[in-house]
């Protein structure tokens, strides 16, 4: 029983961490991507910066913890479901589950995302002027949200 819950922290925390450094990696992509915020960012004084940086810490230590708590949640619902399978079902219940559970969370991502193309748009496209940057991101949103909601569509029947 101790070991299964050491392990369960160890792979909670793994995919804590995991999500922390992708909502790290969006971030610093998106900054990357936007001249404008990424130039007031560098031109300006220490208490932004710093303000900046408390910010960036803070979010994330909230990823960590979507991350740490979302695990557990498919931890204990992953167990309720496999209680209610005999145990020739069970073969491939684990494959069917994560196909179950990657169809449902890879819909709202890509409603998230296919939402971000306007905002986008409305956010940081100024003006009449748009930068083949600009078509680049909104391209790839787009492109994103598409294939996420193909695999929402093969894999929505599956437990």
């Amino acid at each position: 029983m101790q070991q299964e819950v050491t392990l369960s922290k160890k792979s909670c925390s793994k995919y804590g961490v995991l999500s922390m450094i992708g909502w790290n990696v969006l971030i610093i992509s998106l900054l990357l991507v936007t001249q404008k915020p990424l130039e007031a960012l560098l031109t300006s004084d220490g208490l932004r910066l710093s303000g900046m940086g408390f910010l960036f810490f803070l979010w994330s230590g909230i990823w960590f913890f979507i991350g740490y708590q979302y695990r557990k949640k498919y931890l204990r619902q992953k167990e309720n479901y496999k209680e209610e399978y005999s145990e020739e079902e069970q073969k491939d219940f684990d494959k069917a589950y994560f196909q179950y559970c990657l169809s449902k969370n890879t819909k709202a991502i890509s409603t998230v995302l296919f939402i971000t193309i306007p905002w986008y748009f409305i956010g940081y496209v100024q003006g009449d002027t748009m930068h083949m940057r600009d078509y680049l991101v909104m391209g790839i949103l787009l492109l994103i949200s598409a294939t996420l909601y193909g695999i929402h569509k093969r894999y929505r029947n599956t437990l």
